[in-house]
């Protein structure tokens, strides 16, 4: 279960794995990586495969039976990622697949003049500006060439008033 499925680079994707009804006394091991899969007429359990990983990295931690996967978004685009949940019943190991997948995406601002197409010189020019996945308070904002003050700081809602004629360039911290 992830926390989201879009996270921005440089954050951190988080997801839940868990197998849903488990025994307290016994841990499960969670691996992430490539397996394999073998079909086994003899395997009901699950779904007649037997699976091992091709390489085994260290487990995920586990608690309560949950692991937490955490990974940071390097790179934008869509990912996935695969492993094995391993766990003792009756007496032998079985290995449950599962996979998931996530789009990392590049940091953005938003900076929108609100009620025209430019910013006139000298006047109060409406501006509405955010940041996917932050706060508009959250936000601190500054502009090339003159002022900019918010008026509604939680809805990111601020006045700019440019003095002179050019590129305004409007950074956002």
């Amino acid at each position: 279960i992830p926390l989201s499925n879009f996270v921005t680079k440089g954050d951190n994707y988080q997801s839940k794995i868990f197998i849903t009804a488990f025994d307290k006394s016994i841990t499960p091991e969670i691996y992430i990586g490539d397996y394999d899969s073998v079909p086994d007429a003899d395997r009901t359990a699950t779904n007649g495969y037997r699976y091992s990983m091709k390489e085994y990295p260290p487990s995920i931690s586990v608690i309560d039976g949950q692991g937490v996967y955490t990974i940071k978004g390097n790179s934008a685009g869509p990912k996935s990622y695969s492993g094995l949940i391993k766990i003792l019943q009756n007496d032998e190991y079985e290995h449950y697949p599962f996979h998931g997948g996530y789009t990392v995406t590049n940091r953005m601002a938003v900076v929108s003049p609100t009620k025209m197409n430019l910013l006139y010189l000298e006047v109060d020019n409406p501006v509405s500006i955010s940041v996917p996945g932050y706060q508009a308070s959250d936000l601190k904002v500054s502009i090339s060439n003159g002022s900019i003050k918010a008026t509604k700081r939680s809805t990111g809602e601020y006045i700019a008033r440019p003095t002179k004629k050019g590129k305004s360039v409007v950074t956002v911290y």
